[in-house]
Parts: C-alpha cells; structure tokens; sequence
C-alpha cells in the first residue's frame, strides 16, 4: 500500500489543488482563449511571502499550455533574457516537430532555419528581432507564447528591457503574454519607473488571505485525492 504524501510542502512544489484561486486561473484561462486584447494577458500578480505566487504562475502557465499556448518561466535576473530566448526556441522546435505533415511542407526548412538563428546564433539578430521571428513562427501554427517572470525587481535592466519590448511585440499584433509576480514594494518600484509606463495598464492581482472555507476544501480535496478520509 503506498503512504505517499499527497501533500506538496516542499519549495518550488506546485500544490495538487490550490485553494482560493479558482476565479483567477479562470479568468487567465479565458483570456488565454480570447487571444490578443484580453487585459488579463498582461497581469501582475502582487503579494507578500508565502502567498503562492509561484505556484500560481505555474498554474497559470499550465492554463495557457492547455489551450495550446507555449509557456515558459524565469526569474527576474541577470541573463533573464537569453534564458527566455533558449526556453522559448526550444518550446517552439518541439511545436514544428510535432506538426502535421502536410503542414511542414508549407515552413519545413526555412521555419526550421529560423528558430536555429533565433536560439543557437545569438550574435545574428538583437533580442527583439529574435523574438519576433521567433513569435511569427509560433503564430504560424497557431500558438501563443506566455512569459512568466518571477520577483520583479526594478533594478534588473533586462527586466525593464523585457517590458519595453514586449510593449512592441504586442503592437507587432503577435500572440504573446506577460504574467509577472513580486512583493508589494518590488511591484510598485517597477510601475513607477518612467521607463516602462506601459506597465500601469497591466491588471494587478493582489493576493490576499485566503478564506478560511476555500483552505478546508482544498485540504479534504487533497486528502480525498489519496483515498484517505479525514474528520471535519
């Protein structure tokens, strides 16, 4: 008989089921479906430790990954941006692979070229460019690409770079969206800064305590999962 924990209180660990979020992945999960336009592609999730932000972006990544988007995570940091660049190249050489065969007639070679100078000849095209041509060939298949970054900090240039870009890769009219999460202050610096404006239209999701109800459900769902039983 196996004694597995169905709990995950490890670091880093997703939970199995996640109190007191349902409405948000909904509403990402729409808007992940509605596509360009819908608001909540350029969100902000905002609490203090220990409130799940990064659980909920990988909740959120999952979302968009089953409505046929890429979703790729980093963290706020030097190097972010090459990260993303490799993470997202290699996500969208797995789309083309596994693409109908008729369609890979239409791109075969050249798609396949493409996204070998958008990740592995870096010194060929800035990060914007790059991205572009990455993000042309994502939407060729009908795919969206999804940004999580993790504790935002202002400080971090390539964090204000991914922001300024990603202002024009939406006016490019690609599929693309930005769901960042950080601590209050961290948040607040990054929409002050001058540099990225833009920023005080993305939706702000400020995540609070969770109801006392929403945590029992969570905890018999959990313990149920396990086919276990646990007293009111």
């Amino acid at each position: 008989m196996s004694h597995k924990n169905p709990f995950t209180p490890t670091f880093g660990m997703v939970p199995p089921f996640m109190a007191g979020r349902d409405r948000l992945l909904e509403e990402m999960g729409r808007a992940f479906e509605d596509g360009p336009g819908n608001p909540n592609l350029s969100s902000i999730l905002v609490g203090a430790r220990g409130t799940g932000k990064t659980a909920l972006l990988s909740r959120i990544a999952d979302e968009a990954r089953s409505r046929g988007w890429l979703a790729i995570n980093t963290v706020a940091a030097d190097g972010m941006l090459e990260d993303i660049i490799q993470q997202a190249g290699k996500a969208a050489a797995h789309l083309v692979d596994h693409a109908p065969t008729r369609s890979l007639s239409a791109v075969g070679i050249g798609q396949l070229l493409n996204l070998e100078w958008v990740f592995e000849r870096p010194d060929e095209g800035n990060w914007r460019t790059r991205m572009e041509a990455l993000l042309e060939k994502v939407g060729s298949r009908g795919s969206g690409l999804l940004i999580t970054v993790d504790e935002v900090r202002v400080e971090i240039d390539e964090m204000i770079q991914l922001i300024s870009t990603y202002q024009l890769l939406i006016s490019g009219g690609h599929r693309v969206a930005l769901v960042m999460a950080g601590l209050p202050m961290e948040v607040t610096d990054l929409i002050d800064d001058r540099r990225v404006t833009f920023l005080r239209r993305a939706r702000l999701h400020h995540l609070g305590r969770i109801g006392d109800a929403e945590v029992r459900q969570a905890f018999a769902r959990t313990v149920r999962s396990a086919e276990k039983d646990i007293e009111p």
